[in-house]
């Protein structure tokens, strides 16, 4: 699997400590692997333009959003990148970018 990087929108507050809080928390309850061992990364973002959404997370190198995004999310969203996978209720559809 290839590196992956999500660029999250601050969306008023401060995303990164947000996902990043989310994804620890989650890997220390056995939830979720931990973002080093799948050499992924949470990293914030200037604007996404896609505000209509949430709070959002471009993944790449995949290059599809997730939207609403929430705390609760994080740990399924680091499982889903575990297994090369998606959180497919998340995913921003191409009518829903702006």
């Amino acid at each position: 699997m290839a590196a992956a990087s999500l660029h999250a929108c601050r969306n008023a507050r401060d995303i990164s400590l947000f996902a990043r809080t989310g994804a620890r928390k989650a890997t220390r309850r056995g939830r979720a692997p931990s973002l080093a061992k799948l050499e992924a990364r949470v990293c914030a973002s200037s604007c996404l333009d896609q505000c209509s959404a949430g709070v959002t997370i471009l993944v790449e190198p995949d290059h599809f959003f997730y939207g609403r995004v929430t705390v609760a999310d994080v740990p399924e969203i680091v499982a889903a990148i575990a297994h090369g996978g998606r959180v497919e209720r998340l995913v921003m559809s191409a009518a829903d970018l702006l």
